[in-house]
């Protein structure tokens, strides 16, 4: 049988120190012996010994009685008791069976250095603690315990039952370990794409061949690094056959902000051509139409007649029923206008989504009505019908497709 190191200190310290309980001296004989299966004691060596073959050690057990072993098959080494471990069997064989006897020797063993040397003693004190006072809650707590429902229950067993690890010293729900790892890996991953985006703008764009510039980039733009590519490239870039590039890198990325970005700039880009760029990217397979439609459909109620009309364009375009009813309520809209000092003259002030903002210079302004063909239009197309601008007789239309006009109300029973 193994016992515990703390116990077979007590053990032998009480069988071989002399009454009164003076310090074993070195030539006592008291090891820490470390068994090939990674158990260990602390036991009295009482002699080594050979049959000319096996090498043998005989210890002397708690109870007084000798151990014979067999060296080479069971024992990976014997490390003889300094002087630390000598004084420590003196102070047990005289220690008071008591909680504050076993906190004395608990705090000698974790002070002075002593904590590596003493961990499983230190242990062996706080366990007798809680064995002689169950109440005391501080042994516990140093034991690795914690109070549930007034039990005293394994903290790392309780935590691991309800789902939790540790991190960085605290329990917390193991699917937040999970996220948490994503965030790390995310922004690892993004910080590796902002280096390779600035090398390709460095190295490869001035001097590469257009298909080795456009191949490089694509192997780049991902989902991960769309937002960081619009900010610091599509955004500040002036010319517009390198807009229409990045929007064409944009499109290989199937993610909504990808698709959001293309309806941002079909809508705003200043440039004709970098618009049509970037709606022949929207209309791919891998982006929904009708997603595509509900990003446009906000611009059908800009204040810029313009934006109005562009946007019912784009969702003609796109030929989906999900534009009907916007269009419907956008054939014809009203634009607050503002005037200057000249009647003949109309100036306005947008805003980036398109709105406008009116001064405060007290300048007059007019509401006018205004008729969207290319509104108009995409009805047309999207349902190849033709009640020109007449919202009302659309709206019939619209109803009258969509509204049941036989029912059958058979019974079961008559079944």
């Amino acid at each position: 049988m193994i016992y515990s190191r703390a116990f077979l200190f007590l053990m032998l310290a009480l069988a071989s120190t002399p009454l009164g309980g003076q310090p074993l001296d070195e030539s006592s004989g008291i090891a820490t012996v470390n068994f090939r299966s990674g158990n260990r004691l602390s036991a009295e060596i009482v002699t080594e010994t050979s049959d000319g073959k096996r090498d043998f050690v005989v210890l002397k057990t708690e109870s007084g009685g000798l151990l014979k072993l067999d060296k080479a098959k069971l024992i990976q080494s014997i490390v003889p008791f300094g002087r630390e471990q000598q004084e420590y069997a003196a102070r047990i064989a005289q220690l008071a069976q008591t909680p504050e006897g076993h906190w004395q020797m608990y705090e000698w063993t974790k002070s002075d250095g002593r904590r590596l040397a003493f961990q499983q003693e230190n242990r062996f004190h706080l366990k007798r603690i809680v064995e002689l006072d169950p109440s005391d809650s501080k042994a516990w707590q140093l034991l690795g315990y914690i109070e549930i429902a007034g039990r005293w229950v394994p903290e790392e067993q309780h935590y691991v039952s309800q789902g939790y690890v540790k991190s960085g010293g605290k329990w917390i729900p193991k699917i937040q370990v999970d996220v948490d790892r994503k965030k790390t890996s995310r922004e690892q991953f993004q910080n590796d794409r902002k280096i390779a985006l600035k090398k390709w703008k460095k190295n490869v764009l001035p001097s590469a061949e257009p298909d080795v510039v456009r191949s490089e980039l694509f192997k780049i733009v991902d989902p991960v690094s769309v937002d960081f590519f619009v900010d610091n490239y599509l955004k500040k870039e002036s010319e517009p056959k390198l807009r229409m590039l990045y929007l064409e890198a944009i499109g290989l990325v199937a993610s909504p902000s990808a698709q959001q970005v293309l309806v941002e700039c079909g809508m705003k880009d200043s440039d004709r051509d970098v618009r049509e760029a970037a709606m022949t990217q929207l209309e791919q397979e891998h982006f929904n139409p009708d997603v595509s439609v509900s990003l446009l459909v906000r611009y059908l109620g800009s204040t810029r007649n313009e934006l109005v009309n562009r946007a019912g364009r784009w969702i003609g375009r796109l030929n989906r029923n999900s534009g009907i009813i916007p269009l419907i309520g956008s054939l014809e809209t009203k634009h607050k206008m503002q005037t200057g000092n000249d009647p003949g003259r109309i100036t306005t002030g947008f805003d980036s989504n398109g709105g406008t903002g009116l001064s405060t210079g007290g300048a007059p302004t007019v509401i006018e009505t205004r008729s969207n063909e290319d509104v108009l239009r995409a009805l047309e197309q999207i349902t190849g019908q033709r009640f020109g601008f007449d919202a009302n007789r659309w709206k019939e239309w619209y109803i009258s497709q969509h509204t049941i006009t036989e029912f059958d109300f058979r019974r079961d029973s008559e079944n």
